[in-house]
């Protein structure tokens, strides 16, 4: 594993503008037309302490550990939107995720998130569906996993390795009109903070994820009147602030402390183009982590996949990594929820989605996963599949039909039964291609079925006789 190249894009595709996104930061357009912004940003461009250019070079010696924290917006989204492919390019060890937004009736089966290498630990909101939700991908297997605290929204998942725990979050926002703010403030950081402080009382901790507040205002492309905006009131600035002076330490503000660089770009207005951001994403490990140097490097790189970016650590690995920490052997997902698991191999599909239970010989794979959504050339080739089995049913009623006629004509011509027991033999109901899927139209022809034997006799019976007359 090497350093991550700073600036790294991967695909530029992401759409322009999205939708009840919860870590939408409102109100963006109050300042968008002032002098004095456009003043700022102009000076930032030229100042290289408020570039998104890394001028800090870090010697690393020996190998590293790397985790990665990012809110994707929707993991289904960001999959078809590069992030799967960011994963195969820069390979990290680690892979916290917030913001997965999937549910026990997601459309899109788990099985389709495997990745390969890793096993996946997912925690969905209970609360609402399409909402919230975390999950962490890991090469190593951990020791243990389970939610932070309880949660209805499925914001905190908890993972010990033998040196280290890591704690992946996304924390509330406070509202766009701060309708939750005392709730974040005063019941959920609180819960947080406890969790961080016992555990790293046992072993070193790493607290990461999408913590919705920017803590100083360098992490704020502009502060003029964001005093009353979601993750800038001075309540949220606060709690954080007295959360690091009890001996914690932002990793990222630590190797830089005079460097502008935002984790967040709202899509409205272009943000990213115009590099007006907020820094929410973080690292947070205590001061005892610091001194004995176990991150090596934080740094923040520039992908399109989320309106978030992922935000990167590294640790020295001789020191949080040892023997007990084994590899993953076969890739899977573990709900933390439920309990459920799904694996590469198997045939299981999400519990609740009766859709693909319907479908015969859908085994899933890897090769199916890199699109969780289903694309119309799938749909096309399901169609063609339908068509191919209709086809096979028609055939078989013809083959039917000649084998009657056969029957019918030595009948005739054996003069072995009357006319109206060879009736009755050959208008017994034959399947249709339509009686799987229409039970009205079976019920009718069962309930009619001698008036229907009667009709299908007469022309029968017609035949019969010129066949005799050319025999005669």
């Amino acid at each position: 594993m090497g350093r991550p190249k700073k600036g790294q894009n991967t695909k530029k595709n992401a759409p322009q503008k999205e939708e009840n996104h919860d870590d939408e930061i409102p109100n963006e357009n109050n300042h968008e037309n002032s002098n004095d912004n456009q003043n700022e940003s102009l000076e930032n461009e030229n100042d290289p302490k408020k570039t998104n250019i890394d001028t800090k070079t870090v010697e690393i010696a020996g190998d590293v550990l790397k985790i990665i924290t990012c809110n994707v917006a929707s993991l289904a989204s960001a999959w078809n939107k590069g992030f799967y492919d960011y994963i195969q390019v820069d390979s990290p060890d680690i892979i916290c995720i917030q913001e997965t937004k999937l549910h026990a009736q997601s459309k899109t089966p788990f099985t389709n998130f495997i990745l390969d290498g890793y096993y996946g630990y997912f925690l969905n909101s209970e609360e609402k569906k399409g909402y919230a939700g975390t999950a962490i991908y890991t090469k190593l297997k951990p020791l243990s996993v389970k939610p932070g605290f309880k949660d209805s929204e499925g914001r905190v998942i908890q993972m010990e390795f033998s040196k280290f725990f890591l704690v992946n979050s996304y924390v509330p926002m406070a509202g766009m009109k701060l309708e939750r703010k005392s709730y974040k403030v005063e019941t959920w950081n609180p819960k947080i903070g406890n969790l961080i402080e016992e555990l790293s009382k046992t072993k070193p901790t790493v607290w990461c994820g999408d913590l919705n507040v920017a803590h100083m205002p360098i992490d704020i492309y502009d502060t003029k009147g964001k005093d009353k905006v979601a993750g800038y009131t001075p309540e949220e600035r606060k709690w954080f602030d007295d959360f690091l002076k009890k001996g914690f330490v932002d990793v990222f503000r630590h190797l830089y402390p005079d460097k502008q660089q935002f984790s967040f770009y709202s899509y409205r207005f272009d943000m990213k183009a115009k590099n007006r951001g907020w820094r929410l994403d973080y690292f947070i490990v205590p001061q005892a982590a610091i001194d004995e140097k176990l991150p090596v490097d934080c740094s923040i790189l520039s992908t399109d996949f989320s309106d978030h970016s992922p935000v990167v650590l590294l640790l020295d690995k001789e020191k949080v990594v040892t023997d007990e920490d084994l590899p993953v052997t076969e890739p899977g997902i573990t709900i933390l929820n439920s309990g459920k698991t799904f694996t590469k191999n198997n045939t299981t599909t999400n519990e609740s989605d009766s859709s693909q239970k319907k479908k015969k010989g859908k085994t899933m794979t890897m090769d199916m996963f890199v699109k969780p959504k289903e694309s119309k050339e799938d749909e096309n080739k399901e169609e063609q599949s339908k068509e191919e089995v209709n086809k096979e049913d028609e055939s078989k009623e013809e083959g039917n039909k000649e084998d009657e006629s056969k029957e019918e004509k030595s009948q005739e011509e054996g003069n072995k039964e009357t006319d109206s027991s060879a009736t009755e033999t050959r208008s017994s109901p034959r399947r249709s291609k339509k009686e799987n899927t229409n039970e009205n139209q079976d019920t009718v022809s069962k309930e009619g079925g001698d008036k229907k034997n009667e009709k299908k006799a007469a022309p029968k019976k017609g035949n019969a006789k010129k066949a005799t007359r050319k025999k005669k």
